[in-house]
C-alpha cells in the first residue's frame, strides 16, 4: 500500500507563526503592558502548528519540522507560558519567580539564536531569500539573549523589527507556497 503524504504543510506553518508574531506586535512595541490579549492567537496558532509539524513529519520533511518544531516550542509557547503565568498571578508574581522567568528566556534565546543561524546557514544553498529571512530572527533572539542576561543594555527596538519583519516574510511566502501548490507555478516568488 502507498504512503499517504500531505499537501505540503509549509504554509500552514509559515502563515501559524506569521500571525502569531503579529499578534505580538502591540506588546514589541510598547502599546500594551502585557501579553494576555494575545492568548486565543497563540492557542490558535500552537494548535495549526501542531498539525503543520505533524505533516511535515510525516512528509519526511525533517528540517522543516524539526525547525518548526523547536522555534514553536521556544517562541510561540514560550510567550504562551508568560501570558498565562501573568493571566494567573497578575503582578503577585515573586521576584525570585521574575527573575528565574528571565534567566530562562535568556538562555532559550540564545539557544534559539544559535538553532535559527543554523537554519539560515542550511538554507543558504537552496533558497537564498528564506535564509536571509531566517537571519532576522537570529539576530533578534542574540539581541535579546545580551538584553535578557544584562550582558549588553536595551536594543531600543531593533529585535521587535527583525520580528515584525520575519513576520511578514513568513505569511508572504506562506501565500506564496500556496499558490505555488494551487498553480504549479511561483506566482510570488519565495524561492530564489
Amino acid at each position: 500500500m502507498e504512503n499517504q503524504k500531505w499537501a505540503d504543510p509549509n504554509a500552514l506553518a509559515n502563515v501559524a507563526t506569521g500571525l502569531g508574531i503579529y499578534s505580538l506586535i502591540p506588546y514589541f512595541f510598547g502599546l500594551v503592558d502585557n501579553i494576555v490579549g494575545c492568548i486565543p492567537w497563540m492557542f490558535g496558532g500552537l494548535i495549526c502548528m501542531i498539525i503543520a509539524v505533524v505533516g511535515l513529519f510525516k512528509n519526511g520533511d525533517i528540517v522543516s519540522a524539526t525547525a518548526n518544531a523547536i522555534l514553536t516550542v521556544v517562541c510561540l509557547f514560550g510567550n504562551f507560558y508568560h501570558a498565562f503565568i501573568t493571566l494567573v498571578w497578575g503582578s503577585n508574581v515573586t521576584e525570585n519567580f521574575q527573575a528565574s522567568l528571565v534567566m530562562g528566556d535568556g538562555m532559550a534565546d540564545l539557544a534559539a539564536a544559535f538553532f535559527c543561524g543554523c537554519v539560515a546557514y542550511i538554507a543558504w544553498g537552496a533558497n537564498k531569500l528564506q535564509s536571509i529571512a531566517v537571519a532576522l530572527p537570529t539576530l533578534a533572539f542574540f539581541l535579546l539573549f545580551l538584553m535578557q542576561m544584562g550582558i549588553a543594555g536595551p536594543f531600543w527596538f531593533i529585535p521587535q523589527i527583525c520580528f515584525t519583519l520575519f513576520g511578514t516574510w513568513l505569511v508572504y511566502s506562506g501565500a506564496a507556497i500556496m499558490f505555488h501548490q494551487a498553480t504549479g507555478k511561483q506566482i510570488l516568488p519565495y524561492i530564489k
